[in-house]
């Protein structure tokens, strides 16, 4: 499926029909979000309350459309607009996890990129296998709550396929949405199983894989 930045880009790209065009008002706050997104621009707060009130406008200009073209345009605006503040609902981007003390103890501060590295993955890195490596650095954010000596990020975040970076089929370039690449991915510093080399270690309880009991070390960069 295409991203939604590419979807909203071949929507606003597609002519509109003359009686659409007759009523349609290209300073609109609907279309200067979408535009917005498309771009990859920011989004303030104002921005997105404003998208919010929105919806409310839209759901009005749908029920008093003269016709069938111009409700089905204002409903395709009304999807977009929704899926768009869907995913700015949902965080931008992880950050690593530091419990205050080991920052005090470590000089570590909000907002600070560190690299995460392991004995088994000293280089902190993720091999893609294609010649390409994709570091594992993030962004500390200092908490309260956290027991001392423990790191942790969420996961979903870092990808480096899943539509972040551009794709050639058929000779074709699909154009990737570098948002999907922002944050950090660390499992590949999970502690490695010394005599198989290519699985990680597993807890003897659970039989998961070892999150929390691979030691790591967070390196300013």
């Amino acid at each position: 499926m295409r991203s939604l930045q590419r979807r909203i880009q071949d929507f606003l790209a597609e002519p509109l029909p003359d009686e659409i065009a007759l009523n349609h008002n290209p300073e609109s706050l609907t279309e200067l979000v979408l535009n917005t997104y498309a771009s990859g621009q920011p989004f303030d707060t104002g921005l997105i309350k404003m998208a919010q009130i929105c919806l409310g406008e839209l759901d009005h200009a749908i029920a008093e459309a003269a016709s069938e073209q111009r409700r089905t345009y204002l409903i395709t605006c009304r999807k977009l607009l929704v899926e768009v503040l869907q995913e700015l609902n949902v965080q931008p981007e992880n950050f690593i996890a530091v419990p205050k003390e080991d920052a005090q103890r470590l000089g570590l501060r909000d907002g600070q990129m560190v690299k995460v590295v392991s004995q088994s993955n000293p280089e902190g890195v993720w091999d893609l296998g294609n010649g390409l490596k994709k570091p594992m650095i993030g962004k500390v954010k200092v908490v309260a709550g956290l027991r001392p000596g423990n790191v942790a990020f969420s996961l979903g975040y870092g990808h480096w396929v899943y539509g972040a970076t551009d794709l050639v089929i058929n000779g074709q370039v699909i154009k990737g949405d570098p948002r999907r690449a922002t944050g950090i991915h660390a499992n590949a510093a999970m502690r490695v199983d010394p005599l198989l080399k290519d699985v990680t270690l597993s807890d003897l309880t659970g039989g998961s894989a070892v999150f929390y009991d691979s030691k790591v070390r967070l390196q300013p960069v």
